[in-house]
């Protein structure tokens, strides 16, 4: 498949493709036999109707003005009023179009699994997004074109500032800020904008503060040969995959499965057909090799095609092009050198903590067996480059064995074993009014002991109706989460997780229940109470004191 005349755009952090002309009909439609004037869109015979409302919806270029991504709309009554109505559709309305090929075969996937959980947002300093994924613990690659805003800037003026791993509308997996990037010292964005010369180079590495790749997993670089791309281009290699940030689905990822290479180029590209749009530039072409998923590929720019049912073809620059520079950065030998951190190995046991740096962060958390599991929120440890669990003067070091970010649970492990465990209510369920008691390290700094607070059962529902949840008057405050909420005999009923900071006593838990799903699921032992009866408030809070600890959250070095 050979490309035309080079039409590309860019607008900051993200890759727009081009959408050809397609000139809306008026009056009734004419049969297509006797009519060449109803095909005149350049998006016919792509087996789906694409006029408005229908299919990609996409019969016209939003952006087909010579103007179009000057941050200036220009449609008549607006700026110079140089474009025609509907022409200037990125600078007017937001609209950047994208390309599908034939039927739309993405399908949202869940982020929170490997391998999706390995793919992420790039969040730039202008709030603009591309795809990113995990290839090392602390090092995630993306397309160098999203550090552009500029066209003719010579050096990237849209810095990465963050790498959300595993995002959707939830949240995410795991956070780390970008500390540093490598792209290539020959890639010149005004340059790739307007030729073919520098196709290959559209591909950046970016280093991270903490070691996300032990909580999401890694994709691995698989380093191809051209002939194992032709194969592929033949059908007789490994299945191809692509999954990305689409504009189109706001923060949920998705999928085209089975998608394929259509040629292979010398310079180190390959054509594609997987449906990618808006928000995709950078996002992973990669293929399971047995039970590992092996990354081959990162998507970058969209091309008119003369060849093919489809006028479109998208460019994906493939790993002949960045993998030395992988193995370089990987060796502990940056591009760009001065980052704190390297090298990039693996760490073995992940990153570690000085006990007598400063932690940035802290929240409760409590023993649930003797083998050293504690359980916390997962929003707790997420940012954390390193976890350490305080006893007495000593921080002991904790490592993640398990967690399910929807509910918000994590527990972690430390090698030093509890004195005494909290044991968990699996029944009866709270009722509301029961009297519960809030336990934890509130104010972490300020308040140096132990909180412990009595409340109601105030709702059997968490936030907006979450049946997760329930809802307690028992105070609570930051530093809390992670803690447990107790009954009258000391079991635990909930985790402690969040409170409404401008309402009085209005606290959330995980219910006990859900939490005890978790860790059967994932392995975790555990002790449920015996049959309830009314305990002293004094020798719960002492026993309570015995299980419950404060969580700190370090950078890790």
């Amino acid at each position: 498949m050979q490309p035309i005349a080079v039409t590309r755009y860019a607008v900051g952090a993200l890759a727009l493709y081009l959408l050809a002309s397609c000139a809306e009909q008026t009056g009734s439609r004419t049969d297509l036999a006797e009519s060449r004037a109803a095909n005149q869109c350049l998006f016919a015979n792509d087996v789906q109707c694409d006029e408005p409302g229908n299919g990609s919806g996409t019969s016209r270029n939003p952006n087909s003005c010579s103007s179009s991504f000057n941050g200036q709309c220009d449609e008549p009554g607006f700026g110079s009023g140089l474009c025609p109505a509907a022409t200037d559709g990125a600078d007017c309305r937001g609209d950047y179009g994208g390309v599908l090929f034939g039927n739309d075969d993405r399908v949202e996937v869940d982020s929170t699994e490997f391998p999706w959980s390995a793919i992420g947002q790039v969040i730039h300093s202008s709030g603009r997004y591309c795809t990113g994924s995990v290839v090392a613990p602390r090092l995630v690659l993306t397309a160098a074109q999203c550090m552009f805003d500029d066209p003719g800037s010579v050096r990237p003026d849209d810095p990465p500032v963050r790498f959300l791993a595993g995002a959707d509308e939830w949240g995410y997996v795991a956070r780390a800020r970008v500390i540093d990037y490598s792209l290539s010292p020959r890639y010149n964005h005004r340059r790739w904008l307007r030729s073919r010369e520098i196709d290959d180079l559209d591909w950046a590495f970016l280093v991270l503060d903490r070691n996300v790749g032990q909580a999401v997993g890694i994709l691995d670089i698989l380093p191809v040969s051209k002939a194992d791309l032709e194969q592929a281009a033949g059908r007789n290699w490994f299945e191809l995959s692509q999954a990305g940030y689409s504009s189109d689905r706001g923060n949920n990822l998705t999928a085209h499965i089975d998608c394929r290479i259509t040629a292979v180029q010398s310079d180190r590209t390959v054509f594609h057909e997987c449906d990618t749009l808006f928000g995709d530039d950078g996002s992973p072409l990669f293929v399971k090799d047995g039970e590992t998923y092996r990354l081959i590929a990162i998507e970058s720019a969209g091309y008119p095609s003369e060849a093919g049912i489809y006028p479109m073809s998208n460019l994906a620059v493939d790993s002949r092009a960045f993998y030395q520079t992988f193995l370089d950065l990987t060796d502990g030998v940056p591009v760009s050198a001065g980052a704190p951190g390297w090298p990039l190995r693996p760490l073995s046991g992940g990153s570690t903590f000085r006990p007598d740096a400063p932690p940035f962060g802290s929240g409760s958390g409590f023993y649930v067996n003797r083998a050293g599991d504690l359980v916390t929120n997962y929003h707790v440890i997420n940012t954390c480059g390193a976890v350490g669990v305080k006893a007495g003067h000593e921080v002991l070091p904790a490592e993640v064995v398990a967690f399910d970010r929807r509910l918000d649970i994590a527990v972690l492990r430390t090698a030093t074993l509890p004195g005494r465990i909290a044991r968990l209510r699996a029944a009866p369920a709270p009722v509301l009014g029961q009297q519960v008691y809030a336990v934890g390290y509130p104010l972490s700094g300020e308040l140096a002991s132990i909180n412990f607070t009595d409340g109601l059962v105030s709702s059997l529902t968490g936030f907006r109706g979450n049946a997760h949840a329930l809802q307690t008057s028992a105070a609570v405050q930051p530093g809390n989460s992670g803690g447990p909420l107790l009954d009258r005999s000391g079991a635990v009923v909930g985790i402690v997780a969040s409170v409404i900071s401008d309402a009085e006593n209005v606290g959330f838990a995980i219910r006990a229940d859900s939490m005890i799903d978790v860790l059967r699921r994932d392995g975790v032992a555990f002790e449920l109470a015996g049959a309830p009866r009314q305990e002293r408030t004094e020798i719960v809070a002492a026993q309570a004191a015995d299980f419950t600890y404060p969580v700190l959250c370090y950078a890790g070095e």
